[in-house]
């Protein structure tokens, strides 16, 4: 049997879009006792992490606004993967995937309309059914 694992969300975007320190959970992850913890930052990076209850990471989820890249990282080699699936406010949508647990993030670049908006979760995958998720993001500035 898997390990519970604990989902943190760290998050560095600008300033505004979510007040520092601020807990968020979807009705998801709190029925099964997960916790989504945001931090805010001064840079145009938004990072959501999947950890084991003992601190290590497992997965990663990040959008950076500068060049409009999503990353996928699955960090360790225990026959889960990552799926990061995102969505922008004119309804164009998509995932990042890394199914290879070897190294480092699967960087996946997108040529998006920079007056737009995006919002994305991570989500854990063992073979074809969903382990973990950690609901959605606030709407991001592109």
């Amino acid at each position: 049997m898997r390990s519970l694992y604990r989902l943190a969300a760290v998050a560095a975007v600008s300033a505004g879009i979510v007040t520092a320190g601020a807990t968020v959970a979807s009705a998801d992850t709190a029925a099964a006792g997960f916790k989504t913890t945001v931090e805010v930052g001064a840079m145009a990076t938004t990072c959501i992490l999947i950890e084991k209850t003992n601190g290590d990471d497992v997965a990663q989820g990040c959008f950076k606004s500068d060049g409009d890249h999503v990353t996928a990282w699955d960090k360790e080699a225990d026959g889960l993967w990552v799926r990061v699936d995102w969505l922008t406010d004119y309804d164009r949508d998509g995932a990042c995937v890394d199914k290879s647990s070897e190294g480092s993030a699967v960087d996946c670049n997108y040529n998006m309309d920079e007056d737009g908006r995006l919002k994305f979760q991570v989500e854990l995958w063992d073979g074809d059914k969903r382990y973990a998720e950690t609901g959605w993001t606030g709407w991001l500035a592109i």
